[in-house]
């Protein structure tokens, strides 16, 4: 019951390997784990007309707002200059599982001329950053990643989710979050344990 279905998607999520040698431009408060590239897009619009075009968008805002929220789905990352890790990015950021890092506080956007400082370097909207969710480190161009193996507890977690409440429609090719939910359905069912995780 503790382990949700956002926490395994966090666990495969691909992280940054260390060793690309990709130059930081500026680090802020590591929002929603992840490592992802794009190009920088300053505006809603923007994001929809490089995803559009078959590219890869992440929302560089000053903050964001209820009115960011489709390009927030539509973005593989986020960067925000204000805001904590209760900030709308990224509580917004979190329930989409869209990496992000909030708060960088030297950041500065200028929408009008299109132009991103960084406080040691410029960059302009539709150059390609890395936003690594989970260190709070902002990278000029492409970071490696790699993905945590992590399959044997993996497994292991989702062979006692199986014990408790069978895959959705019994199929065993069902995904794991659905394995999960479904499990974690049948044990608040039970009334052996409360919504919360908690015993009764």
């Amino acid at each position: 019951m503790r382990v949700t279905p956002a926490q395994l998607e966090a666990l495969m999520r691909p992280r940054s390997d260390g060793g690309s040698g990709a130059a930081g431009l500026i680090t802020g408060l590591a929002a929603c784990p992840g490592s992802a590239t794009g190009v920088i897009c300053l505006t809603p619009e923007a994001v929809f007309d490089c995803v559009d075009s078959g590219q890869a968008a992440v929302l560089v805002r000053t903050e964001t707002s209820p009115d960011d929220v489709q390009a927030i789905a539509m973005s593989e990352g986020i960067l925000t200059a204000r805001g904590g890790l209760v900030s709308h990015a990224a509580v917004v950021a979190r329930s989409l599982s869209v990496p992000a890092v909030v708060g960088a506080e030297s950041l500065r956007i200028d929408i009008a001329s299109g132009q991103v400082d960084f406080g040691d370097a410029v960059l302009r909207e539709g150059d390609l950053i890395t936003v690594e969710g989970d260190s709070g480190v902002v990278s000029r161009g492409r970071v490696g990643t790699e993905t945590t193996d992590s399959s044997a507890e993996f497994d292991e977690l989702l062979a006692w989710a199986d014990e408790v409440a069978p895959s959705p429609g019994d199929d065993p090719s069902a995904g794991a979050a659905e394995r999960l939910a479904a499990a974690r359905a049948a044990i608040e069912r039970s009334g052996l344990v409360t919504a919360n995780g908690g015993a009764r």
